[in-house]
């Protein structure tokens, strides 16, 4: 289970998402590029199917930090949701 999952707290589960957010989009890109210039150095093609996989590999990265947070999200809300009951 994620750490992100023990968070009950809704404001600090914001902060902690858009935290993962903004690290796995600095890290995709990051990623990407570095792949761009070892394809570069091995004298492969860079062309625009290249740049299309680098492309759905940061959308997936993307989708998997979404549903972790989505997930914590609706966790956070049913464990409030119990306490105030």
């Amino acid at each position: 289970m994620s750490e992100v999952t023990k968070i009950s707290n809704p404001n600090t589960l914001k902060g902690v998402a858009s935290h993962l957010e903004k690290n796995v989009i600095r890290q995709s890109k990051q990623i990407a590029k570095l792949r761009l210039e070892n394809a570069r150095l091995r004298g492969q093609d860079l062309g625009p199917q290249m740049e299309l996989t680098l492309l759905k590999e940061q959308l997936k990265a993307m989708k998997r930090v979404l549903r972790t947070t989505v997930r914590a999200l609706m966790i956070a809300r049913l464990n409030n949701s119990f306490l105030e009951n």
